[in-house]
């Protein structure tokens, strides 16, 4: 059973949410950049669906978090793509 990854580090950007509609549904996403690796700063982009962007509300710039996400990928025409799909986030108090 899979359960998922989770990544401390600090909130670098909140990208602005995007959404649209397909024949099945309309969807919505928010990614949020995260910075990890304090001595050589590393980026991950986690993407927030529908269900899940009302948890970035009471978060900002320079918010230390953990976010647990899971990795999905997807085949295209050339290509496999990869997203982390957040699952969740909290503060990560820095003791």
């Amino acid at each position: 059973m899979y359960r998922g990854n989770s990544l401390k580090g600090v909130i670098a950007k909140i990208l602005d949410e995007k959404s649209g509609s397909s024949n099945q549904s309309f969807w919505r996403v928010q990614e949020l950049i995260i910075k990890y690796d304090q001595k050589y700063p590393k980026y991950a982009c986690i993407s927030f669906g529908s269900e899940k962007i009302d948890l970035l509300q009471d978060f900002r710039v320079g918010d230390s978090v953990q976010v647990n996400f899971r990795i999905e990928s997807k085949q295209g025409k050339r290509s496999w793509h990869t997203n982390l799909k957040a699952i969740g986030i909290k503060m990560n108090y820095i003791d």
